[in-house]
């Protein structure tokens, strides 16, 4: 699981946040929104990854016989809206988990998809991927950010081509859940209900490149309080014995109370050299976030 995760690059994140904030302030102008322009569409494919518990089969390429429904837009739609409100304006498509594709792997199940999104909009693009039977389902909704690089969005805007992805959306097994909940002292309903984050710490590189960053504590800095537990290298779920961000780069942030509501979660990382970053987290509700944060590329005096 570490190793697939640590291909999502967060730096544009900050970014983000900051015009997502601005945007949800003009959300309620629906006749603008209605109205805009035609967009750009694209094809966009790659896999989505299952992740799964231990022993998990894959029978004849099937990862489950129910669909998955699958939305892909702007960060700002997918992170802030939900699907039904009148200003979603993101289709709704599907993950065939049932049509013997899926393969099994060393970090869970792969599963392909195909998306005819609007790339036209927003600072770069995220997933939202439900399963529709709701608590009934095997399957946690789960938020991915998805094509990081804005230079590459700005490419495909330009001329507009199909592309895939090397990092699809990520999604959790249900039987997950009732782990993770424990470790925060949580029962599984309200662990799902206030939702939970897997938080990336990297560094970013002289080559552009990012990786991910050792040693790394963080702090909430807000009026609520949370449960930071630091990831563990192999498996990717909380470990209470680590201080600091293992080689994995991760860490799980869950809120201590019960409140059902979108978080905005000032954060202060620290890294083991003595750096220090501020930067800023969007948790949704019912819902597993991935998102991160990175230390910049600093040239040596």
């Amino acid at each position: 699981m570490n190793r697939y995760l640590q291909k999502i690059d967060i730096r544009w994140m900050l970014l983000v946040v900051a015009i997502t904030l601005v945007g949800v302030g003009c959300a309620q102008e629906v006749e603008d929104i209605r109205s805009r322009p035609p967009g750009i569409n694209i094809d966009i494919s790659g896999n989505a990854l299952f992740l799964v518990p231990p022993g998990f089969e894959v029978t004849d390429g099937n990862v489950d016989d129910t669909p998955l429904a699958l939305w892909l837009s702007s960060f700002e739609e997918i992170f802030t809206d939900t699907p039904g409100s009148v200003t979603f304006l993101a289709e709704e498509k599907v993950i065939e988990t049932g049509v013997s594709q899926c393969e099994r792997g060393d970090l869970g199940v792969v599963c392909p998809f195909t998306y005819n999104a609007d790339i036209s909009l927003g600072v770069t693009m995220a997933s939202r991927v439900e399963d529709p039977r709701g608590p009934g389902g095997n399957w946690l909704t789960t938020f991915t950010p998805l094509l990081p690089n804005q230079e590459r969005l700005n490419s495909l805007r330009a001329d507009p081509r199909p592309t895939v992805l090397e990092q699809g959306p990520v999604v959790f097994h249900r039987l997950l859940l009732p782990v993770l909940a424990a470790v925060f002292g949580k029962d599984p309903v309200s662990a799902e209900k206030t939702g939970m984050t897997l938080f990336a710490v990297q560094q970013d590189n002289a080559d552009g490149s990012v990786s991910a960053l050792e040693g790394v504590t963080i702090e909430e800095n807000s009026r609520y309080d949370y449960h930071i537990v630091y990831a563990n290298a192999d498996t990717g779920l909380p470990d209470t014995t680590l201080a600091s961000t293992t080689e994995s780069g991760f860490a799980w942030i869950v809120p201590k109370d019960d409140k059902v509501e979108l978080r905005y979660i000032p954060l202060i990382l620290k890294a083991a050299d003595g750096r220090t970053t501020e930067l800023p987290l969007i948790m949704r509700t019912n819902a597993i976030t991935v998102f991160g944060g990175s230390f910049p590329f600093e040239v040596e005096p």
